[in-house]
């Protein structure tokens, strides 16, 4: 796909600033504006459809976990933006219906959650819809671009991450 022609750099859409002559200022800027707008039209999808971000997150771990199910722990580990909260996502998910919790085949210790018939076919709704925003929201990029972007972000997450 081509690319658009650049038309504002943040500088030109928000004004002048002495803080832009610090490009580690301006740069972070750029990030939390292009957040904030990829973020609001994903939000919008979701909310449409009954979920967040988190509660989408784990919909997809699930899926991804199969029959046996995630544990909390593995639930909070796989979260795209950590939420100390998992509990309560899980308590979410099974008053929509869409999870329920259950004793591990292995270990009756351990509580494993599992998508439910209902959760699968939320995500098979979902999940197209989804695809089709990401695309359009970023397929304007190629794939040069996105791997370019990809890596650049991940050296950035990268020394916030690694001690954890």
């Amino acid at each position: 796909m081509n690319e658009p022609k650049r038309q504002w750099s943040l500088r030109e859409q928000v004004g002048d600033d002495p803080a832009y002559s610090q490009p580690t200022r301006e740069t972070y800027l750029n990030l939390v504006r292009t957040h904030a707008a990829l973020n609001g039209e994903v939000t919008q999808l979701l909310q449409r459809h009954g979920l967040t971000e988190p509660l989408y997150n784990i919909l997809r771990t699930l899926l991804q976990a199969g029959s046996e199910g995630a544990s909390h722990g593995m639930l909070g580990k796989r979260m795209i933006a950590r939420d100390p909260d998992i509990t309560r996502l899980v308590d979410r998910l099974e008053k929509k219906g869409w999870a329920q919790r259950q004793r591990s085949s292995r270990d009756r210790r351990v509580v494993q959650v599992v998508l439910t018939d209902e959760g699968r076919a939320k995500i098979d709704q979902v999940e197209p819809i989804y695809q089709e925003l990401l695309d359009r929201l970023l397929g304007h990029l190629s794939a040069e671009r996105l791997a370019l972007l990809d890596a650049v972000l991940s050296d950035l997450r990268y020394p916030l991450t690694a001690a954890s």
